[in-house]
C-alpha cells in the first residue's frame, strides 16, 4: 500500500537528517565540513548516479519522447507560481516573498528519489523519468530566483548555475546515446558512478541535519498561525488542488503521477541561503521548511493514498 511506502521513506528522510544532526551536535564533523559535504553530494554524487542510471536505464528506444517530460515540468511550474503568488495574499507582507518562494520550489529531486524506487519497484529506471522530469529545475532555482523573489533580473549570469553539473552530465549522457558512444563507455567508468552516487542522498540529509542544528539557537519572528498556516497550504491544500488539475489534463500516468507529487512536497532545502543572498530573512524560511517537513510525515502518506485511491498508481 502506498500509504505505508510512502511514510517509510518519510522516516529515511528524517532519519538521515537527524545522524547529521547527532554528528555535528557530538562535534564528530566540524561545522565547517558541511559546504565541503554539500559539494560532494550536489556536485558529485548526484551528477554520479545521473549518470549511472542514464547509461544503465535510458535508451533512446525506450525514451523516444524524452523531451516532454521537462515540458510537462514547465507546465506544472507555471501553475505552482500561480498558486503561490494567489496563497501568498494570505499572509503578512512583512515575509510574503519568503512565503511565496517556499510556496514555489519544492524540494524536486531528493524526496522523490527516496520514494519513488519504493512506490515503483516493477520500474528500476524510475530515477531517470525524475531526472528527466525535472532537468529544468535548477534553472528556474537558480538563476530565476531573482526574478522570482524580488521581480528583478539577476545580478550576474552564471554558466555553473545555469548548466550545473547534474544537468551537465544529464545532457552529456544523452549526447553519448545520440552519438551512438554509449557501448564504448567502459564498464568500471559506470560501476564508479553507481558507488559514488549512492553516497548523494545521505550525504545531503546530514547537511541538512547539520544545518538545523547549527541554526537550533536562532529565533524567527515569524508568528505560529503563520507557520501553521503555511502547513495547511503548502502539504494540504495545493496537493487537493491537484488532484482536480492532474484529472482534467491528458496526461500519461506516470506525468500525472510526478506532477501530483510535486504539488505535495516540502520546500526545497537550498532556500535559506537563496533568500539571505537576496536581502530576505532566512529563519523565516528555515522555520517554514521544517514545519514543512514536520507536516510532511502526515500529509505526504495521506496525499498519495488519496491520489492512489483516485487515480491508482
Amino acid at each position: 500500500m502506498i500509504f505505508w511506502k510512502t511514510l517509510e521513506a518519510v522516516g529515511i528522510f528524517l532519519g538521515l537528517g537527524v545522524v547529521g544532526f547527532v554528528l555535528l551536535a557530538r562535534k564528530a564533523i566540524a561545522k565547517e565540513a558541511l559546504s565541503t559535504l554539500s559539494f560532494l553530494s550536489l556536485d558529485v554524487a548526484v551528477p554520479a548516479l545521473v549518470f549511472y542510471d542514464m547509461m544503465v536505464q535510458f535508451s533512446l528506444e525506450k525514451y523516444p519522447f524524452w523531451w516532454l517530460y521537462p515540458l510537462v515540468w514547465i507546465g506544472s511550474f507555471v501553475v505552482l507560481w500561480f498558486l503561490s503568488w494567489l496563497f501568498s495574499f494570505f499572509f503578512s507582507i512583512t515575509y510574503r516573498k519568503e512565503v511565496f518562494v517556499s510556496l514555489l520550489y519544492p524540494n524536486a529531486i531528493f524526496i522523490p528519489l527516496i520514494l519513488l524506487p519504493s512506490i515503483f519497484p516493477e520500474k528500476p529506471g524510475i530515477t531517470v523519468d525524475l531526472f528527466l522530469f525535472t532537468v529544468l529545475f535548477s534553472f528556474f532555482l537558480f538563476q530565476g530566483f531573482g526574478f522570482f523573489y524580488g521581480g528583478k533580473k539577476q545580478k550576474s549570469f552564471s554558466l555553473q548555475k545555469l548548466f550545473p553539473p547534474l544537468v551537465v552530465m544529464l545532457v552529456g549522457s544523452l549526447a553519448l546515446h545520440y552519438a551512438g558512444l554509449r557501448p564504448l563507455v567502459p564498464g568500471f567508468v559506470i560501476d564508479v558512478a553507481r558507488r559514488i552516487g549512492v553516497l548523494s542522498i545521505p550525504l545531503l540529509l546530514f547537511v541538512i541535519g547539520g544545518n538545523i542544528y547549527l541554526d537550533r539557537h536562532e529565533t524567527s519572528t515569524l508568528p505560529l498561525k503563520a507557520k501553521i498556516g503555511f502547513v495547511l497550504v503548502k502539504n494540504m491544500v495545493f496537493p487537493l488542488l491537484h488532484l482536480g488539475i492532474v484529472g482534467l489534463l491528458p496526461l500519461p500516468p506516470l506525468f500525472r503521477f510526478l506532477v501530483f507529487l510535486q504539488s505535495a512536497l516540502p520546500p526545497v532545502t537550498a532556500l535559506p541561503v537563496l533568500v539571505e543572498r537576496e536581502g530576505g530573512n532566512r529563519m523565516v524560511v528555515q522555520s517554514l521548511f521544517l514545519w514543512g517537513v514536520v507536516g510532511l510525515v502526515v500529509t505526504l502518506p495521506v496525499a498519495l493514498w488519496v491520489y492512489e485511491m483516485v487515480y491508482g498508481v
